[in-house]
């Protein structure tokens, strides 16, 4: 991203990870550029384990998309650096929200 280090106070990404390419990589690109307690809040329409996997596998089959369980969600993001992790789903409509904290050393 073509912005300087620790430039944001909270990042979001609405409907868009199901395309990021290298997930780890990216993580690591969204944590160079968060502030100290900085915050990354992801949002989906979908997640693996939800009552519409049937419908989601068949979008995520033809889409080539990438989709996370509540699990894969706590774990990728914490391998990639963020020590906490709050996931928040909706099951009747199958959403999801991650939202992950930097504490004030963890992008140094």
């Amino acid at each position: 991203m073509p912005f300087p280090e620790a430039t944001f106070d909270c990042v979001t990404a609405v409907e868009t990870f199901y395309f990021w390419p290298d997930i780890a990589a990216d993580l690591a690109e969204v944590r160079r550029v968060m502030k100290p307690n900085g915050q990354l809040v992801i949002v989906a329409g979908m997640y693996l384990g939800s009552k519409f996997d049937k419908r989601n596998m068949k979008v995520i089959r033809v889409g080539g998309l990438r989709c996370f369980s509540v699990q894969e969600f706590e774990e990728t993001l914490r391998d990639a650096g963020f020590p906490k992790v709050a996931v928040t789903v909706e099951p009747r409509k199958g959403w999801i929200c991650v939202v992950s904290e930097l504490g004030p050393d963890d992008n140094a």
